[in-house]
């Protein structure tokens, strides 16, 4: 699945989420969302410019002159992210449920089964 396909995937059950008032797979998919938007950002270090602005210090003249080009994620990139957001909810339910927090681990082991059941149906 590319990245276009995973963002319409969570959109539409981002809405559906949204019309149902079910605020954890609001949350969910919302994480989710935003976990593709970072994954996207190029790094900080990454300049395309150089400051040749005489009126602002540090700035470039010209529309659209001090804009980067995001990153473009493949299919593996995104298959990967998924991966990694379920193993991190896995992860944390068992640090929960050992530390007696039966309620927070039930929680993310349900978010984790969210998540795979969304991406593995297609």
């Amino acid at each position: 699945m590319n990245i276009d396909d995973a963002r319409l995937q969570l959109r539409a059950a981002l809405k559906e989420a949204m019309k149902a008032r079910d605020a954890e797979r609001t949350s969910l998919w919302r994480e989710v969302i935003g976990a593709l938007d970072n994954a996207e950002a190029p790094p900080v270090s990454t300049s395309a410019m150089t400051p040749s602005s005489a009126s602002i210090a540090g700035a470039v003249d010209g529309l659209f002159a001090g804009e980067i080009a995001r990153l473009v994620l493949s299919a593996d990139d995104v298959a990967a992210l998924i991966a990694r957001e379920v193993q991190e909810r896995r992860a944390a339910s068992t640090s929960y449920a050992g530390l007696g927090r039966v309620d927070e681990a039930a929680a993310l082991s349900r978010q984790a089964a969210m998540l795979e059941a969304l991406f593995v149906q297609t």
